[in-house]
């Protein structure tokens, strides 16, 4: 029996482009990736997170491109409050997202807790439960920029 014979085939065609919620939506979990893997390993280690990525570059010596192992910069999104328990702010440009009305933490008990909050937002961006604040951040985001460039633009002149 041929191998093929055991798939699943389908007529379904890989979109064009993706929307710009659906981008928004893939660019917020892959941060959420990265709070996931940090949130996972703080609570299960004990010892800070340290994220690393590999980078391209020229040996100098020998001309030749190698990769390297580089350590980046990572902020965590959460941290402990006055009272004991933890906070955790989806954040987009630097900034705290408002999932509700003046709401712009999550309260946790423990850094286990960390985690299956981190989850349960990743399944709601999915489901597109927080497109509208994503949306709200993203133009108070692109309105600084160009206050920004205005701003420059008269100065240039």
């Amino acid at each position: 029996m041929p191998i093929i014979d055991n798939l699943k085939l389908s007529q379904e065609q890989r979109p064009a482009e993706l929307t710009a919620e659906q981008r928004l939506r893939h660019k917020m979990n892959e941060a959420l990736d990265k709070q996931l893997a940090a949130a996972i390993h703080d609570a299960g280690e004990g010892s800070r997170y340290e994220r690393y990525e590999f980078e391209d570059y020229k040996n100098p010596e020998t001309g030749e491109m190698e990769q390297r192992k580089v350590k980046k910069r990572f902020t965590r999104w959460w941290w402990l409050g006055d009272n004991g328990s933890y906070f955790f702010s989806l954040r987009y440009g630097g900034k705290a997202i408002e999932i509700k009305p003046k709401k712009t933490a999550i309260e946790v008990a423990d850094e286990a807790g960390l985690v299956e909050v981190i989850k349960a937002l990743q399944e709601a961006i999915k489901a597109g439960e927080l497109d509208g604040p994503l949306k709200k951040a993203t133009e108070a985001r692109r309105a600084q920029f160009q206050k920004r460039n205005a701003k420059s633009a008269g100065q240039a002149a």
